[in-house]
């Protein structure tokens, strides 16, 4: 009995001593993250920002070169002088250029800016070098306002365009009729201008001077 007491109180003592085992993946999740206060994730974040997609490592720095050379063309020149910034359609390469500009050019330069005047020259030297590398037509503002001075015409001048066309064309018409031609579309047309029913009521006479008459007006509305 004595023996069987020592074996139970040995037993009871070692199931004491007896700890659950628990694993502690702090540390193993702390190693696989990084050491406290390591930026591995704003390493990769940098990293994967900086992959524009559908730029190469040659395109970036064609941009680049172009960005430097806008600005340093541009960066003296006042308002009324520079170029004048061309509507910029969207598009994949367009997409990908802005990209670049974002990540890799822009934040270099307005980071520790604090005047306005550089901030614009830097914005406008972006906005040039987009328009320049996806090819689209850049013009000076006196070229603009020339296009727009020989577009833009008061109602009377359009009107008075018009019928000097309509003229042209009547002219032209009764000119070819009288050279014989005779085809069934300038007979109907010459037989609405002389305001007969048939073509058998055309005669040379009346083309003639229904020529005359066209001719006459043109060059009265041509002197107005």
């Amino acid at each position: 009995m004595e023996i069987r007491k020592e074996v139970s109180e040995t037993i009871k003592v070692g199931q004491s001593d007896i700890k659950p085992t628990t694993v502690d993946t702090s540390n193993q999740m702390v190693n696989e993250r990084g050491p406290p206060g390591s930026n591995v994730g704003m390493e990769i974040y940098d990293e994967l920002k900086n992959r524009t997609p559908g730029t190469t490592h040659n395109g970036t720095r064609k941009i680049k070169v172009v960005f430097e050379t806008v600005t340093i063309e541009f960066e003296n020149v006042g308002a009324e002088m520079k170029l004048t910034i061309p509507r910029l359609y969207s598009a994949q390469n367009l997409s990908s250029t802005v990209t670049v500009m974002n990540a890799c050019i822009m934040p270099n330069r307005i980071t520790h800016m604090t005047d306005l005047n550089d901030l614009n020259c830097v914005v406008y030297a972006a906005a040039i070098t987009t328009a320049h590398m996806l090819s689209f037509k850049i013009r000076t503002r006196d070229q603009i306002g020339r296009n727009i001075k020989m577009s833009w015409k008061t109602p009377r001048e359009k009107r008075l365009q018009d019928k000097v066309k309509q003229l042209r064309i009547e002219l032209g018409r009764l000119t070819a009729y009288a050279k014989g031609e005779r085809s069934k579309k300038n007979l109907l047309n010459i037989t609405k201008m002389l305001r007969v029913y048939t073509t058998h009521q055309i005669t040379e006479y009346e083309v003639l001077f229904k020529k005359d008459e066209k001719r006459q007006k043109l060059v009265a509305y041509a002197k107005s």
